[in-house]
């Protein structure tokens, strides 16, 4: 789809409804508060609207319920401040159902795929898949971070989608970062590798490879440290399984610049993670990034500027881990090839390829 040229329209009110922004690694809690502020900046009076969890679907009652209740109270907050865009970031039953009532109150309406159907049983995915696009049907534009979300997209019938990267704070994560105080205080000297996992520790981001890619580093570099930045319900695992790993636990600002920085391999375990944060802000930190052949490593990092094994083929990922924690030189050159890709992915830029999308939608409507 080609980018929209912005055009002024009278009118900059956008309501963001948003699913439980729970979880302080929640990438949506993430992006949006990256995304929200500068849209601001350039114009735009973004307001949110958080939707409560939906009861399980075992309860078909409670969920019709839910919906009824989350949809009036989305309609009352634009009764009082009617925004030009509502803006749902998850089709849940309860976002789709806030969709169409702005549909039919003659609001524009846009939404964000984010794979949600490969979190789930490989045989549930399709149907899921399906849903999920048979909701977006209603909207003038679908935002999504890939480009295999994209082809899912049009796959389906969605020629409104539109491909838009997430954002990376390139000042936020920075290699003047690294702190050799905080090395020495996980026992490294000088050159020795520190491999770095961090994001949210839960199923899909498969951290059972992670650890024996650990293992197998350690093994062939006995001086090797592994650093865990994160939380969630793998933790009790992979604590019982490397003792040996620092847990900071979850981070944020300076602390979390400075730890980033201050590590030399990213191994991103996941063979299907739809997007992966986490492997730009490693790069923009200036460490050398891992990764399976999917999602943000291969479509913005590219072979150039990672290690990337195919997502079968576990072994082939362990032993990227491996050569880059033998190889200081190697690995500096990786981090610099990446650190230099994500130069036109700054927030302030997706900030303004957003906002484009919404002013085309709206030129159009009033033309």
């Amino acid at each position: 789809m080609t980018e929209p040229v912005p055009v002024q329209v009278h009118g900059r009110r956008a309501l963001m409804v948003l699913p439980p922004l729970s979880g302080s690694f929640s990438g949506t809690r993430n992006v949006m508060t990256s995304l929200i502020p500068r849209l601001g900046a350039i114009g735009w009076d973004v307001h949110t609207a958080e939707l409560p969890h939906v009861p399980p679907p075992t309860n078909p009652a409670a969920v019709r319920a839910h919906v009824a209740a989350s949809v009036a109270s989305v309609q009352r907050s634009w009764a009082d401040w009617r925004p030009n865009v509502v803006h749902v970031e998850y089709p849940d039953p309860a976002g789709a159902g806030v969709m169409q009532a702005a549909r039919a109150a003659g609001i524009a309406v846009t939404g964000d795929f984010h794979h949600i159907h490969l979190h789930l049983p490989t045989a549930q995915r399709p149907r899921v898949l399906a849903l999920v696009c048979q909701a977006f049907a209603v909207c003038d534009a679908v935002f999504t971070e890939t480009l295999q979300g994209l082809g899912n997209l049009h796959g389906h019938g969605i020629s409104q989608a539109v491909y838009l990267p997430r954002g990376v704070d390139g000042e936020r994560f920075h290699p003047r970062y690294r702190d050799p105080a905080m090395r020495c205080t996980w026992g490294v000297q000088a050159d020795e590798p520190v491999l770095l996992s961090f994001g949210r520790m839960i199923p899909i981001k498969r951290l059972d490879r992670f650890v024996i890619a650990a293992e197998a580093l350690r093994h062939a570099v006995p001086s090797a440290q592994v650093v865990l930045i994160g939380e969630g319900s793998e933790e009790p695992m992979l604590r019982r399984l490397m003792p040996w790993a620092r847990f900071l636990g979850p981070m944020h600002g300076p602390a979390l610049a400075a730890a980033v920085a201050s590590c030399d391999v990213f191994a991103f375990s996941s063979p299907e993670e739809p997007f992966g944060n986490a492997s730009l802000e490693a790069a923009a930190a200036g460490v050398a990034v891992v990764a399976a052949r999917c999602g943000a490593a291969a479509e913005i990092l590219g072979p150039e500027a990672s290690l990337l094994s195919d997502p079968d083929d576990p072994l082939g990922f362990i032993a990227d881990v491996v050569a880059l924690g033998r190889d200081p030189a190697r690995r500096q050159a990786v981090a610099t090839a990446a650190r230099l890709r994500m130069a036109d992915l700054s927030w302030e830029a997706i900030a303004a390829r957003w906002s484009a999308v919404w002013q085309d939608i709206l030129a159009r409507r009033h033309s």
